[in-house]
């Protein structure tokens, strides 16, 4: 039998474009009752908008903890876009309403209403994010995959960062408050520390750029206030000063020749190489015209690499401290054992 419907106004108050409104409602149920799972999870997760309401429903019967309930949310809901228009019918489906004589439905309706007014700003403000996350993860895409491209190019076997390598001089110009600096003769003086491998020629590069850093300014501690930056943008402390690019482009070249990417025939065209043709990159024109493509773009690859190295460097010398009038880093405090209870505290030295 069906379920009598309850009346609480006259008969003439319940009338909504020819609908009566006291007929009962039946209890809410789960829309794929008679359907599984996986079918209304892929009839609603694979147009473009998605309705909230339909949203909704699945994960009435999907346990929030559940292995179903994760992957629609980290997998299956990918690049979505809620679907505003449909919460404001809930809006309009309000306002369609007339208005009731009692004041206990008039008060639960204001309520219904306020509520579908906070559905609506919800479901936009949750849109904007999802273009902005969808605009982010594209970006942070792109960025991994160049990345990874820069990764798979390597430097040939058996080269080295190292002073005999270079072919000319590199002086870093005067800009207060950096001085100015010869950087043959550091590099000359330069060793690979213990902890780094052979094949690891960017960390080489970050302990060079450190050994240089804390002798490049006057005061010492000015080149704190420093940063380089691959670009202009999100800049993570707007207070530090970016680097003069000309002390920048020096740094860079002179380890590009240390690791014998400073050829004069690497800065030559091919129709130039042409004319000056050497057997050093291939013994005919178009051996040595592979060889110099690749040679450019393996050095334009490390320019790239060489200035984040500067920046991580930097990063680094800006955690020194001042110890003798020097820039030294900071002295490593290491936590050994556990407190077994509330009141013991661990132990804690400082490394020499």
């Amino acid at each position: 039998s069906s379920t009598p419907s309850v009346k609480t106004e006259p008969d003439e108050c319940h009338v909504n474009n020819g609908l009566s409104v006291d007929t009962a409602v039946a209890p809410h149920q789960p829309s794929y009752g008679s359907e599984s799972f996986e079918d209304v999870a892929d009839e609603v997760l694979n147009g473009h908008d998605l309705s909230l309401s339909k949203f909704g429903q699945i994960l009435a019967g999907c346990d929030s903890r559940g292995e179903e309930y994760f992957e629609i949310i980290s997998e299956r809901a990918k690049q979505l876009r809620v679907d505003v228009n449909a919460t404001k019918e809930i809006q309009a489906a309000m306002a369609r309403l007339p208005q009731s004589s009692d004041s206990i439905v008039r008060q639960l309706a204001d309520i219904v209403a306020q509520q579908a007014d906070v559905i609506v700003g919800l479901s936009s403000v949750v849109d904007s994010l999802l273009v902005k996350m969808n605009t982010l993860c594209a970006s942070q895409q792109g960025t991994i995959c160049n990345s990874q491209k820069v990764e798979e190019i390597s430097l040939p076997e058996g080269t080295h960062l190292h002073g005999k390598n270079l072919t000319r001089q590199w002086d870093v110009p005067s800009i207060p408050p950096f001085k100015a600096f010869n950087l043959n003769a550091l590099l000359n003086g330069w060793r690979r520390p213990g902890r780094t491998r052979s094949d690891d020629h960017v960390s080489q590069c970050v302990d060079f750029f450190r050994n240089y850093l804390v002798q490049a300014t006057s005061p010492v501690a000015a080149v704190q206030q420093f940063s380089c930056r691959i670009s202009g943008k999100s800049a993570k402390d707007q207070n530090l000063q970016d680097i003069p690019e000309p002390i920048v482009d020096v740094l860079v070249g002179c380890c590009l020749d240390a690791l014998l990417l400073g050829a004069p025939e690497l800065m030559m065209t091919e129709k130039e190489l042409l004319a000056n043709p050497t057997e050093l990159l291939g013994r005919n024109d178009k051996a040595r015209g592979t060889v110099l493509s690749q040679r450019k773009e393996l050095r334009n690859t490390w320019a790239t690499r060489l200035r984040q190295a500067l920046g991580r460097a930097m990063t680094d010398v800006r955690k020194y401290q001042i110890k003798d009038e020097h820039l030294a880093p900071r002295p490593k405090t290491k936590v050994t054992g556990a407190a077994m209870f509330d009141n013991e505290n661990p132990v804690k030295y400082e490394e020499p």
